[in-house]
């Protein structure tokens, strides 16, 4: 139903996925070790591309805050073990960009890859690293997330909730489902560090592989208990979008029950 539900949205929509993004679903090939994932390089379209790093600069120059904040950069406050870097939750209308990453198109891509039923919360980011940031710890994002219903917007996309909103609680709890990381604007080799480490167990030490955050370059994997993964070690500054997809919570345990090789 839901996905019916997005399908019908999707074509209300007054813009066409095509005209942003450089890729085909025929054309996506999933890997499968050490997880599912996908690696799309040259992933938005030029225009699109430039938006995105137009609209980071933006909150860049904003400055830095320690504390919550809706509208600047802050550290991960909400994150039980030490974790370098600043993030800044994307919200819907903040800039032109968001009316793509909050579309019913956009979320049905995704989930098509992957072929995972996703509901229709929607949750961006910014994340930045800035120089000698530590390499993060080890999770899989397989996490659940509370949301509130009242964020439903006019395309029946949903919205996580400002801090500052102290009136809206959240009644909606879900798992994440699907992972994205883009990364923009970087001057980064492979030696300058700030890509993403996927490693096979919880407790290992060294990443089995490493993502470059080249620009332009998009990282989506499929969350599981087993999507082990971490920020690596940076050299200079590493700038990021992440997005997240989610599920009921019913049906992800559903699906990892049965798959005994990702519990």
């Amino acid at each position: 139903k839901l996905k019916i539900n997005k399908e019908l949205n999707a074509i209300k929509e007054d813009f066409d996925l095509d005209d942003y993004i450089n890729y085909k679903l025929k054309n996506i090939k999933i890997e499968k070790e050490p997880f599912e994932y996908v690696i799309l390089d040259n992933f938005f379209k030029e225009d699109f591309y430039k938006d995105i790093c137009s609209f980071f600069e933006e909150v860049y120059k904003k400055g830095f805050e320690q504390v919550k904040d809706d509208n600047k950069l802050h550290p991960f406050l909400d994150i039980e073990y030490p974790y370098d870097g600043y993030v800044k939750s994307i919200f819907p209308f903040e800039n032109k960009i968001c009316n793509i990453i909050y579309s019913n198109q956009f979320n049905l891509f995704l989930s098509n890859i992957f072929k995972r039923e996703t509901s229709n919360i929607v949750s961006p980011a910014f994340h930045f690293h800035p120089p000698h940031d530590k390499t993060g710890w080890v999770h899989n994002d397989y996490a659940d997330k509370s949301f509130s219903t009242k964020n439903i917007l006019y395309n029946g996309i949903l919205a996580h909730a400002r801090h500052g909103d102290k009136a809206i609680k959240n009644d909606i709890t879900e798992k994440r489902a699907i992972s994205l990381i883009y990364y923009f604007d970087n001057e980064l080799s492979e030696e300058d560090g700030g890509g993403t480490g996927f490693y096979k167990n919880v407790g290992d030490k060294m990443p089995i592989k490493i993502i470059v955050p080249k620009n332009n370059r998009l990282l989506l994997f499929s969350v599981s208990p087993k999507s082990y993964h971490a920020f690596q070690q940076n050299k200079k500054d590493r700038k990021s979008m992440v997005l997240w997809l989610h599920t009921d919570i019913k049906i992800a345990e559903d699906i990892f029950n049965k798959d005994k090789s990702l519990k």
